[in-house]
């Protein structure tokens, strides 16, 4: 880290030096927490508290960061971090990447090079398309702590948190934060950070060729969607999307089990499941959200 900001994060911490010492080099459970934290501090001291979309290109002018895209169609990352022996660093970016999906490899590539511990890992780091969806619950905890750092810098939670409060889950809304008038991210990204800042009980789904790839859940939400290959119900809006039949946009309501482990005893369930879905036809992807309303009655966490 430039001297320059680490001083001014450190006197931006309560209580001078002690703090920040702890907070950017302790390592163990309070790490998984480092990267919000950083980015946080980070805006603070630039003064974009206040500010959805930041600017990223002044942000690595400032770090002397050059950024260059890769001239190959599939060079085996997403993004590459090099550090340089006399300050700064070079990003080398996967190219054809949508403006969205570029601002948040950038911000990840900024949390590692922010995030004092992650120096240790060597002047290089190279990130998969996996790295950019590292989880907190993920043994890849640099690679998180950098996507914590890549959403609070864009997604700061204190904004973003006020802005999905009243807003439906829906692709509708998703569409909306995610706009260039707003955070100017991708639909993924913003997806994503609707569901880990929201108190609704959902679920972020991404399907590729009609298989789940991967799952978020909300805090609220504590129902199991098997992951990792497994086929869609014939009845999700997703699998509709991929049949090519046109759909509302809106949130659908689906039957449960359609997306939940059915119990063995074929029994109902007490509840009501909504699904809204948006199409990547060029990844063969479709994201859906799945949303239950009411959760006020005992269930299985497993």
């Amino acid at each position: 880290m430039p001297p320059i900001y680490a001083r001014s994060i450190r006197q931006s911490l309560p209580n001078g030096s002690k703090n920040s010492r702890s907070l950017l080099l302790s390592p163990g459970l309070q790490g998984r927490s480092r990267g919000r934290e950083i980015a946080h501090l980070f805006r603070q001291q630039r003064g974009l508290l206040e500010t959805r979309a930041c600017e990223l290109d002044a942000i690595l002018d400032d770090a002397e960061i050059e950024v260059t895209a890769s001239k190959y169609a599939e060079p085996g990352y997403a993004a590459v971090l090099v550090r340089l022996k006399g300050g700064g660093a070079g990003i080398l970016l996967a190219a054809q990447q949508s403006e969205g999906r570029r601002r948040f490899s950038l911000a990840h590539e900024l949390g590692h090079f922010w995030i004092p511990t992650h120096q240790r890992v060597g002047p290089t780091l190279k990130c998969a398309d996996a790295d950019l969806r590292a989880r907190s619950t993920d043994s890849r905890v640099i690679e998180w702590e950098a996507n914590d750092f890549a959403a609070e810098l864009l997604m700061p939670t204190k904004l973003f948190a006020a802005d999905i409060r009243h807003r439906p889950v829906t692709f509708s809304s998703v569409e909306k934060l995610a706009s260039a008038d707003m955070y100017n991210v991708s639909r993924t990204a913003a997806a994503w950070r609707f569901v880990q800042l929201t108190r609704e009980p959902c679920a972020l789904v991404m399907t590729v060729d009609g298989l789940v790839s991967w799952v978020a859940r909300s805090p609220a939400f504590r129902y199991r969607i098997v992951e990792r290959q497994q086929p869609l119900g014939k009845g999700t809006v997703a699998a509709a999307l991929n049949r090519g039949e046109a759909t509302s946009g809106a949130a659908e309501k689906v039957a449960p089990y359609e997306w939940l482990d059915a119990p063995t005893d074929e029994s109902q369930p007490p509840f009501e499941l909504f699904e809204s879905a948006c199409l990547i036809p060029s990844l063969h992807q479709v994201l859906s959200l799945v949303w239950t309303p009411e959760q006020d009655f005992e269930h299985d966490e497993e």
